[in-house]
């Protein structure tokens, strides 16, 4: 264990220490998740100390995707500020990816989203329309997904299976 960790840190600042786009940083194999394949790396972010790792081949339910960012030594991303929001937006448009992703958000009740990373509820949020909506009233995940051509943020069943956005400072 104290090997896997240590080969974790020495991935996470050799990648670091390499933050050109072509870079992906390796995902340790483990016997509690299957391997996540190499997500793209996002440019380094304008948002202070976060940088970003998009996964969108290995479809996972938000808890797995939640549990993958940290065998990786990351977090889901946490998209609670404007300037994240409309970063992560533009690299996303930038890679002309059109699929829903989960963030690191959930429901503490009907309409009622928080941050598990900071335990702070969404001071700002860019929904989509209607939305949240707690569609068939197990919608308590959240999800970022294009609306009208731009990412917002959606209510989705945590059990849904797709890709997901991690971060690390």
């Amino acid at each position: 264990m104290k090997l896997l960790l240590m080969w974790i840190l020495v991935v996470l600042v050799a990648a670091r220490a390499q933050m050109s786009p072509q870079v992906s940083p390796q995902f340790p194999p483990s016997s509690q998740a299957s391997q996540i394949p190499q997500p793209q790396q996002l440019p380094p972010s304008s948002c202070p100390q976060k940088n970003y790792y998009i996964n969108r081949k290995d479809h996972s339910t938000w808890s797995e995707a939640k549990e993958r960012c940290q065998l990786a030594g990351m977090q889901l991303a946490t998209i609670d500020t404007r300037e994240k929001y409309f970063h992560l937006r533009m690299q996303l448009d930038d890679l002309n990816i059109g699929d829903g992703f989960w963030a690191y958000g959930t429901s503490i009740g009907r309409g009622t989203f928080y941050w598990p990373a900071t335990k702070q509820e969404f001071t700002f949020a860019d929904w989509g329309p209607n939305q949240p909506d707690h569609f068939g009233g197990n919608e308590d995940c959240l999800d970022f997904r294009k609306y009208d051509g731009q990412y917002r943020y959606n209510d989705l069943n945590c059990n849904n299976r797709q890709g997901f956005v991690c971060e690390y400072p």
